[in-house]
């Protein structure tokens, strides 16, 4: 099947994007328009799930708002739970500058509903300018706890621990989100040190408004 041309933005950082789902034992192929700049994020995970591929356009991506004040970030939901897959969940997350996102920490290292479901995830950032950069700390209580650089092309995994990210001021950050489990539903459990912050969302959030 011919889906045509697909894209458009000039940039991650600008508007939605086009998304392409593909089924398990499918093949495809992607050309580049002549003459035109092409970038495409790849992710797949293991599905026995039947069915069509299928185009996510950028009118069916949701957009919304995470966190409040210095943790604001602006999500684009792509791949979530009304569209078919079996173990994946894709979106971006646009942090601004000197920004946190992913916070409070949270982990999904094990399948303990309705508490917490075990999803592994890969980050994919982009850095605007691109010689910006930001840090995640990524953690294990009694294991590891780390500071990774984050840079423009960077990639990082999680398959377990908790972990939160900031980007450095003047510079904002992008990054595209693959999720996947063996339970296709979404329960991070935050690190309980820091759930007080996210109860105090709407009273940041409201006292933002009345400054």
């Amino acid at each position: 099947k011919d889906f045509g041309v697909l894209g458009g933005r000039p940039n991650p950082f600008m508007g939605k994007g086009f998304s392409l789902y593909a089924p398990f034992n499918s093949s495809y192929t992607v050309e580049a328009t002549p003459n035109a700049g092409c970038e495409i994020a790849v992710c797949c995970a293991k599905s026995d799930l039947k069915g069509e591929a299928y185009v996510i356009r950028p009118d069916e991506v949701s957009t919304g708002t995470w966190g409040a004040t210095n943790f604001t970030r602006f999500f684009k939901g792509i791949l979530l739970d009304e569209k078919p897959a079996q173990r994946l969940f894709v979106g971006e997350t646009i942090v601004p500058s000197g920004n946190w996102a992913t916070f409070p920490p949270h982990k999904h290292e094990k399948d303990d509903l309705p508490r917490e479901v075990f999803m592994e995830e890969i980050y994919y950032y982009k850095v605007s300018p691109s010689e910006g950069f930001g840090f995640d700390r990524h953690y294990k209580p009694g294991s590891y706890d780390r500071a990774d650089v984050i840079t423009d092309d960077t990639i990082l995994l999680m398959p377990d621990g908790y972990h939160t990210l900031v980007t450095a001021p003047g510079y904002t950050m992008f990054y595209i989100w693959f999720l996947a489990g063996n339970i296709r539903t979404q329960h991070p459990m935050t690190d309980p040190d820091f759930a007080w912050v996210q109860k105090s969302i709407p009273i940041l959030a409201n006292s933002k408004e009345n400054l």
